[in-house]
């Protein structure tokens, strides 16, 4: 298994958990207040089978293979070229009759996207553009709570969507 973030931090906490099967962080509480909180592995999971890499979704290494399942979890409204990852990368990163699981809200933002790249009417655009090589399977809203701090919270529904390679 490999994970890769664009972000340098989540990456090095990623390599603690796996190392140590623990993170220990200061949890915001409002302010500047916080509390000391653990991350920590779920015993039995095997920590070494995953690789974490810092790196960009538009700009993989050339060796990285192709994959039975692929997760790209909040990654399309925040890349510079969404329609070049959907119609070049994503299929060679996945075996035939393999699984994909995107999951987007579509935010999209000038700050990652240029607005000439948004796609409008996202879930269609994607999949038009994902059509000649993946077969959608399922689609649903996939409601989660993002903690800012202990009294502001985000309730997002991200678009699920599961597609299989022919």
């Amino acid at each position: 298994m490999i994970g890769i973030d664009l972000s340098k931090s989540f990456i090095r906490a990623a390599k603690k958990i796996q190392k140590r099967g623990k993170l220990r962080f200061n949890l915001l509480e409002e302010g500047t207040i916080t509390r000391p909180s653990l991350a920590a592995f779920c015993p039995p999971t095997p920590r070494r089978r995953t690789t974490f890499l810092a790196g960009n979704a538009l700009h993989l290494p050339a060796d990285i293979g192709s994959f039975d399942v692929l997760l790209a979890a909040n990654l399309i409204d925040r890349l510079p070229e969404p329609k070049r990852f959907l119609k070049q990368i994503l299929p060679s990163l996945v075996k035939p009759g393999g699984i994909v699981l995107l999951t987007s809200p579509y935010t999209w933002s000038s700050e990652f996207t240029p607005h000439s790249r948004w796609l409008n009417d996202s879930f269609s655009t994607i999949r038009m553009a994902l059509r000649p090589s993946f077969r959608l399977l399922h689609r649903q809203n996939l409601p989660f709570l993002l903690r800012e701090h202990r009294r502001k919270f985000q309730f997002t529904f991200p678009d699920a969507t599961i597609w299989q390679r022919l």
